[in-house]
C-alpha cells in the first residue's frame, strides 16, 4: 500500500487503538503537566522503556501519590503522536503492585500527614 506520513500513523492508530493491554514496570521518570502525565515505565528484566501518557482526570481518580521507582501495572492502549510521530502506552488506569506498594502507599501518607502537622 501507498501511505501520506499522515495517512500511515491514523492506520497505526486505527490498528493499534482497539488492542487493550495491561502492562507492569517500574516508574523511571515522571512528569505532571496541567495537559496530562508524561512518564515512562521499565522493565525490571532487560531494561526496556515504554513511554506513556495519562490524562490528569485518571490519574486523579487513582488516588495514589506516584514516584520514580513504584512499580505499577497500567491499562490502555497504544498510539502513534502524530505530531512527533512517537509511540506511546496511553493509561486509562494505574495501580501500585509488587510487595513494597502497600509500605510506599503508607510511608507517602505518613510524610504528607507529618507534613500537616498531624504526627510529632
Amino acid at each position: 500500500m501507498d501511505y501520506t506520513v499522515s495517512g500511515y500513523l491514523d492506520r497505526l492508530n486505527a490498528l493499534l487503538g482497539p488492542e487493550r493491554a495491561f502492562v507492569t514496570g517500574e516508574v523511571s521518570e515522571w512528569k505532571v503537566y496541567p495537559s496530562g502525565i508524561y512518564f515512562s515505565i521499565k522493565d525490571k528484566q532487560d531494561g526496556s522503556v515504554l513511554r506513556a501518557y495519562m490524562h490528569p482526570s485518571v490519574f486523579r481518580n487513582a488516588g495514589l501519590q506516584v514516584e520514580v521507582g513504584m512499580e505499577v501495572k497500567l491499562g490502555g492502549s497504544s498510539a502513534v503522536y502524530k505530531p512527533t510521530g512517537q509511540f506511546n502506552f496511553r493509561a486509562s488506569s494505574i495501580e501500585l503492585v509488587g510487595e513494597g506498594a502497600l509500605r510506599k502507599a503508607y510511608e507517602l501518607l505518613l510524610k504528607k500527614l507529618q507534613g500537616e502537622g498531624l504526627f510529632s
